[in-house]
């Protein structure tokens, strides 16, 4: 196991709400999404080293014991110190370059034992009543001319439209918009686009689109759930 153990990574990341050890939305879905990927990587490649005697306490008892133990929340305990956030490092990967672990071939099972048992600690994180819940969701935004066919847009309205386009892309990559399109008709295509947004939020990033505030598309915002994907 030589790469930067996740846990310790993460919690050392600097925290800019509220200062020293607390977290801001965004650190904390990144730290999720992070832990949720790094369990795997790590996990399979515990399993490539190569097999050692196993000790003598190395039972079905004791690691039932240790699961357990793992999972207790009766007696909570704070970080050590060294991972108390405290805004030491600037950058995720200037955490990173300060926490490796050692190759530990023997402790291997009980480290895959420990992954496990943290899984419940991390699905506590989320529904821990003090965390911040957020109010966005999910909307889809449909555009259609306000007057005409496409055929009909002068050159100064085709020149809007790219201001449109580049506002578009600017949204999906900020992760405002996942996924954008239009029907493929003539006279009367339709622009459909997928935002994670509050609703104030979504209404005012379409009140922004370029063609919309010139009128060359008028849009409609409405809450979305997704079925199948």
């Amino acid at each position: 196991m030589r790469k930067c153990f996740a846990f310790l990574v993460l919690a050392a990341l600097p925290l800019t709400a509220g200062g020293a050890g607390k977290m801001n939305d965004a650190e904390r879905d990144y730290l999720l999404g992070q832990l949720a990927q790094s369990k795997k990587a790590m996990a399979q490649q515990s399993l490539k080293s190569p097999a050692v005697e196993r000790p003598a306490t190395s039972n079905l008892d004791y690691y039932k014991g240790f699961a357990a133990k793992v999972q207790d929340r009766s007696q909570k305990a704070k970080a050590p110190e060294p991972l108390v956030p405290s805004q030491r490092f600037a950058t995720p990967d200037d955490a990173a370059r300060e926490f490796y672990i050692k190759d530990s071939k023997d402790h291997t099972y009980q480290f895959l034992v420990l992954l496990a048992a943290h899984s419940a600690q991390i699905r506590e994180v989320p529904a821990n009543a003090g965390h911040p819940k957020s109010d966005k969701g999910k909307f889809l935004a449909v555009y259609e001319l306000a007057h005409g066919t496409p055929d009909q847009l002068t050159p100064a309205q085709r020149a809007i439209l790219q201001q449109h386009a580049a506002y578009v892309k600017s949204l999906v990559e900020k992760g405002v918009i996942t996924w954008a399109g239009h029907t493929d008709n003539p006279t009367q295509p339709h622009g459909y686009a997928e935002l994670t947004a509050t609703e104030t939020e979504a209404k005012t990033y379409i009140d922004n689109d370029p063609a919309v505030k010139a009128g060359i598309f008028k849009c409609t915002v409405e809450s979305f759930t997704e079925v199948l994907h």
